[in-house]
């Protein structure tokens, strides 16, 4: 009992000195301002991180099955009918993805044509992206064929949903390439926007133009079985997806398929983007724990400042028995429960902060951003993983002043 007494008279009773009392004020509001910040900052990260990744999902499906080897396949593989007519597979979408050309009205632009069967509305989410107009993939009265384009090819070719102006494919007509009239080489096919989807993300929006699946076939001279890649629901459309789920589902249909496919969750089709989202958010953790490690460092100057205004009850305590390394655990301890408490005031304002920004949305990012407020998304794994970094750092000060104690003390005397 005689550490913990003693500690918790140094740490909360009044000072002789004044100045004392302010130092170890501000090593305590140091260290609970960085912990707020820590956690802040890494769950607005995790914000952004989920309302990205919301976008992705509205677009990508749950899993996609492409070869391992080439960038197309028969969609008539009786390996893949077994793995699609498995119970956990709820729906499936076989789909051609080419580069494209195209042209409105002297607009010139490259794009990706994606051709999509009429399962595409039940695997994505498309109607939930729509800007303008509707999703309709099909021919009109005088055979004209209907599709959707991303918001900002749209802006490219200076077009919008308009059923009298066609936007022309030019897709090659041979292999071999005739130089002496460039014009020759391409046909000319034309469809018509009936919608315009805005995904905020630049990778779909400024690229993509979602065509019926034969017509695109027809137009770049593919077989009727040829597909780039199926993508797969296999929860309600309006459902949670449950990753236990997709990923029972995705191991079984890789048994069915075995080595000749690949099959990628959403994870996996954007391992780029998750990729840089974790490095940029250990960058970031990193930076905020050397400014805490900084602050962390208040707490020598302020145990040495008590070590020094104690050094009379130093000398009594060894009078009394008391080991060296014994009066060194009790300023070890008194460093400790500083940074304990400077750590437990910054997590419960920053836990707070988060949750009431999560449910109010105070701090506002203004229009034309991915999210009107700040998005903030709480792991409390990360709340965990702070709290031990900064007693760590807190640790850390605290035994380097512990450990010098006595050189402190004697300095002091002299």
């Amino acid at each position: 009992m005689f550490i913990p007494f003693v500690t918790t008279r140094y740490l909360f009773s009044h000072k002789r000195h004044n100045t004392i009392n302010l130092i170890i004020a501000v090593s305590i509001v140091g260290v609970a301002v960085g912990t707020l910040a820590l956690i802040a900052v890494l769950s607005v990260l995790n914000g952004f991180e989920r309302v990205v990744e919301n976008s992705f999902t509205a677009f990508d499906p749950e899993l996609k099955i492409v070869p391992a080897t080439g960038n197309s396949f028969r969609v008539d593989d009786p390996l893949l009918q077994k793995a699609m007519n498995s119970a956990e597979v709820v729906t499936w979408c076989n789909v051609v993805e080419q580069d494209a050309l195209l042209g409105v009205n002297g607009k010139q632009s490259p794009a990706k044509v994606m051709g999509v069967d009429d399962n595409f509305a039940s695997v994505a989410k498309i109607d939930s992206l729509l800007w303008d107009g509707e999703f309709a993939l099909n021919h009109g009265d005088n055979d004209e064929i209907y599709g959707v384009i991303g918001i900002l090819l749209a802006h490219k070719l200076e077009t919008a949903v308009d059923l009298s102006m066609p936007i022309d494919l030019f897709s090659p007509k041979n292999k071999k390439i005739n130089t002496a009239r460039p014009e020759a080489n391409f046909s000319k096919t034309p469809f018509y926007c009936s919608g315009i989807f805005s995904s905020l993300q630049n990778k779909y929006d400024e690229a993509y133009f979602i065509l019926p699946i034969n017509d695109v076939r027809r137009a770049y001279m593919l077989p009727d079985n040829y597909a780039n890649y199926v993508d797969v629901r296999v929860s309600k459309l309006n459902a949670n997806t449950d990753k236990r789920v997709v990923n029972k589902t995705k191991n079984k249909i890789k048994e069915v398929l075995g080595d000749n496919y690949l099959v990628l969750d959403r994870y996996e089709q954007q391992a780029d983007f998750y990729k840089i989202s974790k490095i940029e958010k250990f960058s970031t953790f990193l930076i905020l724990s050397f400014i805490l490690l900084i602050a962390s460092f208040n707490i020598i100057g302020s145990l040495s400042m008590i070590v020094i205004e104690k050094r009379e009850d130093i000398s009594l305590f060894k009078a009394l028995g008391a080991t060296p390394s014994r009066i060194k655990k009790l300023f070890f301890v008194q460093g400790c429960g500083i940074s304990l408490l400077g750590t437990l005031c910054g997590t419960f304002f920053g836990v707070i902060i988060v949750l009431l920004q999560d449910k109010f949305g105070w701090l506002k990012m203004g229009d034309g951003y991915l999210s009107t407020v700040y998005p903030v998304d709480l792991y409390w794994s990360d709340v965990v993983m702070v709290v031990l970094v900064v007693i760590a750092m807190g640790a850390l000060a605290s035994w380097y002043t512990a450990y010098h104690v006595n050189d402190i003390n004697d300095n002091a005397k002299i």
